[in-house]
Protein backbone atom coordinates (compact mmCIF):
# COMPACT_ATOMS: atom_id res chain seq x y z
CA UNK A 1 0.00 0.00 0.00
CA UNK A 2 1.05 3.65 0.11
CA UNK A 3 1.73 3.80 3.85
CA UNK A 4 4.59 5.92 5.17
CA UNK A 5 6.42 4.60 8.23
CA UNK A 6 8.55 7.18 10.07
CA UNK A 7 10.91 6.11 12.85
CA UNK A 8 12.21 8.69 15.34
CA UNK A 9 13.80 8.76 18.79
CA UNK A 10 17.01 7.20 20.04
CA UNK A 11 15.98 3.67 21.12
CA UNK A 12 16.63 0.66 18.90
CA UNK A 13 13.52 -0.45 16.97
CA UNK A 14 12.56 -3.55 14.96
CA UNK A 15 10.24 -3.42 11.94
CA UNK A 16 8.75 -6.82 11.04
CA UNK A 17 6.71 -7.22 7.86
CA UNK A 18 5.15 -10.25 6.15
CA UNK A 19 6.78 -11.42 2.92
CA UNK A 20 5.55 -9.81 -0.31
CA UNK A 21 4.52 -6.64 1.54
CA UNK A 22 4.32 -3.42 -0.45
CA UNK A 23 5.20 -0.26 1.46
CA UNK A 24 5.03 3.38 0.39
CA UNK A 25 7.94 4.93 2.32
CA UNK A 26 10.16 3.90 5.23
CA UNK A 27 11.87 6.93 6.75
CA UNK A 28 14.58 6.48 9.38
CA UNK A 29 14.94 9.79 11.26
CA UNK A 30 16.30 8.14 14.44
CA UNK A 31 19.21 9.79 16.21
CA UNK A 32 21.49 7.25 17.85
CA UNK A 33 19.31 4.11 17.79
CA UNK A 34 19.29 1.39 15.14
CA UNK A 35 16.31 0.60 12.92
CA UNK A 36 16.41 -3.13 12.09
CA UNK A 37 14.07 -4.71 9.54
CA UNK A 38 12.87 -8.32 9.44
CA UNK A 39 11.18 -9.82 6.36
CA UNK A 40 11.85 -12.19 3.48
CA UNK A 41 11.05 -10.08 0.41
CA UNK A 42 9.23 -6.75 0.14
CA UNK A 43 8.82 -3.86 -2.26
CA UNK A 44 8.84 -0.20 -1.26
CA UNK A 45 8.44 3.05 -3.08
CA UNK A 46 11.11 4.92 -1.10
CA UNK A 47 13.71 4.34 1.63
CA UNK A 48 14.92 7.49 3.41
CA UNK A 49 17.77 7.52 5.92
CA UNK A 50 18.85 10.79 7.53
CA UNK A 51 22.25 11.93 8.83
CA UNK A 52 23.43 10.08 11.91
CA UNK A 53 20.99 7.18 11.45
CA UNK A 54 21.77 3.47 11.24
CA UNK A 55 19.53 1.10 9.28
CA UNK A 56 19.95 -2.70 9.22
CA UNK A 57 18.19 -4.50 6.38
CA UNK A 58 17.33 -8.23 6.30
CA UNK A 59 18.93 -11.00 4.28
CA UNK A 60 15.82 -11.22 2.06
CA UNK A 61 15.24 -9.24 -1.12
CA UNK A 62 14.47 -5.55 -0.72
CA UNK A 63 13.12 -3.82 -3.82
CA UNK A 64 13.41 -0.01 -3.60
CA UNK A 65 12.15 2.36 -6.29
CA UNK A 66 13.80 5.46 -4.77
CA UNK A 67 16.74 5.57 -2.36
CA UNK A 68 17.58 8.66 -0.30
CA UNK A 69 20.54 8.37 2.08
CA UNK A 70 21.83 11.85 2.86
CA UNK A 71 24.29 12.33 5.69
CA UNK A 72 26.62 15.21 6.40
CA UNK A 73 30.37 15.44 6.91
CA UNK A 74 31.22 13.73 10.21
CA UNK A 75 27.68 12.31 10.55
CA UNK A 76 27.23 9.49 8.03
CA UNK A 77 24.13 7.49 7.24
CA UNK A 78 25.02 3.87 8.06
CA UNK A 79 23.40 1.05 6.08
CA UNK A 80 24.21 -2.59 6.84
CA UNK A 81 22.80 -6.11 6.77
CA UNK A 82 21.19 -7.34 10.00
CA UNK A 83 23.72 -10.17 10.07
CA UNK A 84 27.39 -9.22 9.94
CA UNK A 85 29.22 -10.88 7.06
CA UNK A 86 26.05 -11.87 5.17
CA UNK A 87 24.69 -9.66 2.41
CA UNK A 88 21.26 -8.10 2.24
CA UNK A 89 20.08 -8.11 -1.40
CA UNK A 90 18.72 -4.85 -2.82
CA UNK A 91 17.10 -4.14 -6.18
CA UNK A 92 17.28 -0.36 -6.53
CA UNK A 93 15.62 1.93 -9.07
CA UNK A 94 17.19 4.89 -10.83
CA UNK A 95 15.96 7.58 -8.41
CA UNK A 96 18.87 7.98 -5.98
CA UNK A 97 20.14 10.74 -3.72
CA UNK A 98 23.13 9.46 -1.78
CA UNK A 99 25.95 11.30 -0.01
CA UNK A 100 27.95 10.83 3.19
CA UNK A 101 26.78 7.22 3.61
CA UNK A 102 28.51 4.00 4.62
CA UNK A 103 27.41 0.64 3.17
CA UNK A 104 28.33 -2.73 4.73
CA UNK A 105 27.17 -6.21 3.64
CA UNK A 106 24.85 -4.84 0.91
CA UNK A 107 24.49 -6.49 -2.52
CA UNK A 108 22.66 -4.20 -4.95
CA UNK A 109 22.70 -6.72 -7.80
CA UNK A 110 19.70 -6.94 -10.08
CA UNK A 111 18.84 -3.25 -10.29
CA UNK A 112 20.54 0.03 -11.04
CA UNK A 113 23.97 0.20 -9.36
CA UNK A 114 23.92 2.34 -6.23
CA UNK A 115 25.76 5.61 -6.90
CA UNK A 116 27.79 6.07 -3.71
CA UNK A 117 30.37 8.36 -5.30
CA UNK A 118 29.66 11.46 -3.18
CA UNK A 119 31.67 11.16 0.05
CA UNK A 120 30.53 7.60 0.78
CA UNK A 121 32.52 4.72 2.26
CA UNK A 122 32.66 1.00 1.60
CA UNK A 123 32.31 -0.81 4.91
CA UNK A 124 33.11 -4.11 3.18
CA UNK A 125 31.31 -7.04 1.54
CA UNK A 126 29.40 -4.87 -0.95
CA UNK A 127 28.42 -5.52 -4.57
CA UNK A 128 27.05 -3.30 -7.36
CA UNK A 129 27.70 -0.16 -5.30
CA UNK A 130 29.85 2.37 -7.09
CA UNK A 131 32.09 4.36 -4.78
CA UNK A 132 33.62 6.08 -7.83
CA UNK A 133 31.82 8.71 -9.93
CA UNK A 134 29.18 7.19 -12.23
CA UNK A 135 28.34 8.83 -15.55
CA UNK A 136 25.41 7.64 -17.66
CA UNK A 137 25.44 8.00 -21.44
CA UNK A 138 22.42 10.04 -22.52
CA UNK A 139 23.36 10.87 -26.12
CA UNK A 140 20.83 13.69 -26.21
CA UNK A 141 22.97 16.01 -28.34
CA UNK A 142 24.61 13.61 -30.81
CA UNK A 143 26.60 10.35 -30.85
CA UNK A 144 30.11 11.62 -29.90
CA UNK A 145 31.68 10.19 -26.74
CA UNK A 146 33.78 13.35 -26.38
CA UNK A 147 30.82 15.77 -26.07
CA UNK A 148 30.12 16.61 -22.40
CA UNK A 149 26.40 17.32 -22.98
CA UNK A 150 25.90 13.66 -23.97
CA UNK A 151 26.74 12.55 -20.39
CA UNK A 152 24.55 12.70 -17.26
CA UNK A 153 27.14 14.69 -15.28
CA UNK A 154 27.71 17.23 -18.04
CA UNK A 155 31.32 16.09 -18.46
CA UNK A 156 33.15 13.32 -20.31
CA UNK A 157 34.21 10.29 -18.19
CA UNK A 158 37.85 10.04 -17.08
CA UNK A 159 40.05 7.17 -15.89
CA UNK A 160 38.54 7.46 -12.38
CA UNK A 161 34.91 7.21 -13.58
CA UNK A 162 32.41 4.44 -14.23
CA UNK A 163 30.63 4.79 -17.59
CA UNK A 164 27.20 3.16 -17.88
CA UNK A 165 25.00 2.72 -20.93
CA UNK A 166 21.37 1.81 -20.17
CA UNK A 167 17.84 2.02 -21.57
CA UNK A 168 17.66 5.80 -21.02
CA UNK A 169 20.12 6.56 -23.85
CA UNK A 170 18.62 8.62 -26.66
CA UNK A 171 21.24 7.49 -29.19
CA UNK A 172 24.14 5.12 -29.73
CA UNK A 173 27.68 6.25 -28.93
CA UNK A 174 30.61 6.66 -31.30
CA UNK A 175 34.10 6.53 -29.79
CA UNK A 176 35.69 9.49 -31.55
CA UNK A 177 38.83 9.56 -29.36
CA UNK A 178 40.97 7.23 -27.26
CA UNK A 179 39.04 6.38 -24.07
CA UNK A 180 40.15 5.19 -20.63
CA UNK A 181 37.60 4.69 -17.84
CA UNK A 182 37.73 2.80 -14.55
CA UNK A 183 34.78 0.61 -15.53
CA UNK A 184 32.36 0.28 -18.42
CA UNK A 185 28.87 -1.31 -18.21
CA UNK A 186 26.20 -1.92 -20.82
CA UNK A 187 22.95 -2.55 -18.96
CA UNK A 188 20.02 -4.28 -20.63
CA UNK A 189 17.38 -2.12 -22.24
Amino acid sequence: NGATLVFTGSANQLLTLPDASQIGTISNQKSGGILSMAFGAISMRKLIAAAGTETHTPLGILQIEALECVGISGNLVRIASVETGKQSVWIVGTSQSIQYASFTDINAAGGTPIDASRNCTDGGNTANINFRPVLFWRGGTDTRWSLASNWSAGRVPTANDIAIFDERAASNCVLNQDVTVYSFTCASG
